[in-house]
């Protein structure tokens, strides 16, 4: 069976998530429920996903993140994903979602976002 979970890291009004393990039909419920509890603290100005223990996305977890970038964007959220793993991304880019999500390519775009409150 699959296994999820994440950790979370705030400072300010910026909040890493490190997403890691499986995000597929049997996390999704799961993971839905951790990341839109964290959304709804009204103090974030600024959602980044850290993907880099991301092992597997399925379709039922990328409907997890098209229904986050929807929340974040009502909340004016900002919702950026970092350290998402080539064959991740290459799923991300077919799709078109990395032109919905802002992907942060490399270490230096993510601590120039972090810059006024590193965590």
């Amino acid at each position: 069976m699959s296994t999820f979970k994440t950790e979370k890291q705030k400072n300010g009004q910026k909040l890493l998530v490190r997403l890691i393990g499986e995000l597929d039909a049997n996390t999704a419920v799961k993971a839905h429920q951790e990341l839109e509890g964290v959304n709804t603290l009204c103090d974030i100005t600024s959602l980044i996903l850290d993907c880099a223990a991301l092992s597997y996305i399925s379709s039922a977890g990328i409907g997890v993140l098209l229904s986050l970038q929807l929340l974040c964007k009502e909340k004016n959220v900002q919702l950026s994903l970092c350290h998402v793993p080539p064959h991740i991304l290459n799923v991300l880019e077919i799709i078109g979602l990395d032109k919905k999500i802002h992907v942060l390519h490399t270490d230096v775009e993510l601590h120039h976002l972090l810059e006024n409150n590193p965590l």
